[in-house]
């Protein structure tokens, strides 16, 4: 058998590990066996307490272990009694305040003890060099009870393929789908048909077969081909899967905040990470021991990014800071405008603030609302982007609209047409021929002027016949200025542009762009 201790814990951490039992046994999967105080596991969070109360100096007072058998064989309710009984009287542990419940859910039964650390007479129960003693009081009950002997120091959730008692049906499972396979059959039975004992085998296949037997009897080359065959073509994935979801089911209910639950997974050597894919947000888990990896998607929905949740609602600060990555962006491209921004953002559960000084808005920073131990963050510490200025300058973009084409060609019915001043404000033609007029004392008399901007046009043609509809005459000359001459960045490799010493000629002064 295999005995796993965990850390000792406080009562809060009592309190959830002893309601996930109470809801495995309403769903019908687990029962309690066996109560040293004659209680209910129902009655045991007062029962514990009490005892814990008798000495406040120990800051742990509760403690869990799990005896699990080996997959594949059976034992009785009242074996599994006397072996927890009697670990928990070599562990020094008899004195203390316990409960065995027994959990069927799995292929390797296994019970859970939920202990106190203090004895009937309020005495510290000595744990030191717990693990080791463990492990030989559990290979000594294994030849008193004739279990299968387990190997020394070997952990359920830290041995390979091969090795691990908790999988050693996978050759035999994965096997079995292979030769169900139609893509796989004809190469696996190859490989079977190598071995002068399978031949002798006959229908005895529908027995299951421990990893050790399969490589006694095909030798070591062909379970090494089957065995890279196998992983290939992923037949052993289903089955790491299922041993992920074993070990996430077990540590999910202990857990407090997500932050706590992925530092679980990673003391057990398993993997888990929040990542973006394709704009969306979704966890990774795995075990990188066998390179196997899994999106929270192919898992239940309660393991899903936005769906996980723990009691307190508490996230941990790089969870709030992906959460405000995706959602603000999400945000600013449904916004029409800096104030529809802030509004959308503060619906959506996030707290904006604007830090200001002498010259207005220099900056900005968010926090996740409703959570506990909210962190705020710089919006350039989420992302440059999403900086005030570069914010400011989005809209500012967005602000600048295409003049659509009239359909009518007839220039006569355009007269009305508003344009753009460039101080921002609506006028027609007229006034802007007035304002032309104006304009060309002021270059006479030496004096810069800013180009009037039309409109907003994208392509050199559309540019091209603005200008032809406002001076038909001057066409040919006009169109040889650059059209981006009020810019200050210059590209020198842009087809439209003269070289920079043919600015100096002032032909068509008086006209504005």
């Amino acid at each position: 058998m295999i005995a796993e201790i965990f850390k000792p814990f406080q009562e809060v951490e009592l309190t959830h590990k002893i309601t996930y039992h109470l809801d495995k046994i309403e769903s019908g999967v687990a029962r309690e066996l066996f109560n040293s105080c004659g209680d209910t596991l129902l009655d045991m969070p007062n029962t514990m307490q009490l005892i814990a109360s008798m000495n406040d100096r120990v800051k742990f007072p509760y403690i869990e272990f799990v005896l699990s058998s080996p997959v594949g064989e059976e034992l009785t309710d009242a074996k599994f009694i006397q072996i927890a009984n009697e670990y928990m009287k070599e562990m020094g542990y008899s004195e203390s305040c316990y409960s065995i419940i027994k959990h069927d859910d799995k292929d390797n039964k296994h019970v859970h003890v939920l202990a106190t650390t203090i004895d009937f007479n309020g005495l510290r129960i000595n744990d030191s060099m717990s693990k080791i003693h463990s492990g030989n009081v559990m290979r000594k009950l294994e030849k008193e009870h004739g279990i299968e002997v387990m190997e020394k120091g070997k952990s359920i959730n830290s041995k390979s393929l091969g090795e691990s008692q908790y999988r050693q049906y996978f050759f035999d499972k994965a096997l079995h789908k292979a030769l169900r396979s139609h893509n796989a059959n004809e190469r696996v039975s190859k490989l079977l048909m190598q071995s002068d004992t399978y031949k002798l085998m006959g229908q005895e296949l529908s027995k299951q077969y421990t990893n050790t037997e399969w490589k006694v009897m095909l030798g070591d080359d062909i379970y090494s081909k089957l065995l890279e065959v196998l992983s290939d073509s992923k037949f052993f994935n289903p089955l790491f899967k299922d041993e992920l979801l074993e070990v996430m089911d077990r540590l999910y209910p202990i857990c407090k905040n997500v932050g706590e639950f992925r530092d679980k997974m990673q003391n057990e050597n398993y993997y888990m990470r929040l990542v973006s894919d394709k704009g969306k947000s979704c966890y990774v888990y795995g075990i990188p021991e066998r390179s196997f990896y899994v999106k929270d998607k192919a898992l239940p929905e309660k393991y899903r990014y936005g769906k996980i949740s723990f009691d307190g609602h508490q996230m941990a600060p790089d969870e709030q800071k992906h959460f405000l990555y995706i959602n603000i962006f999400h945000v600013l491209n449904a916004s029409s405008n800096y104030d529809d921004f802030k509004t959308r953002v503060a619906e959506t559960g996030i707290k904006i603030v604007e830090h200001t000084n002498k010259s207005g808005v220099y900056g900005l920073s968010f926090s996740v609302c409703n959570i506990d131990k909210s962190e705020v963050f710089k919006s350039s510490d989420i992302s440059k982007r999403l900086t005030y200025n570069n914010i400011q300058l989005y809209f500012q973009k967005e602000s600048l609209q295409e003049v659509p084409v009239p359909e009518d060609k007839d220039t006569s019915k355009q007269d009305l047409q508003k344009v753009l001043a460039p101080d921002g404000r609506d006028t027609s033609k007229q006034d802007l021929q007035e304002e032309s007029k104006s304009k060309e004392l002021n270059t006479v008399m030496n004096t810069p002027i800013d180009p009037v901007i039309v409109c907003y046009i994208n392509t050199r043609k559309e540019w091209e016949r603005e200008l032809a509809y406002m001076s038909p005459g001057s066409f040919m000359m006009f169109s040889s200025i650059p059209l981006d001459m009020g810019s200050e960045k210059r590209h020198s490799k842009q087809e439209d542009e003269l070289p920079l010493k043919k600015k100096k000629k002032r032909k068509n002064k008086g006209l504005s762009i």
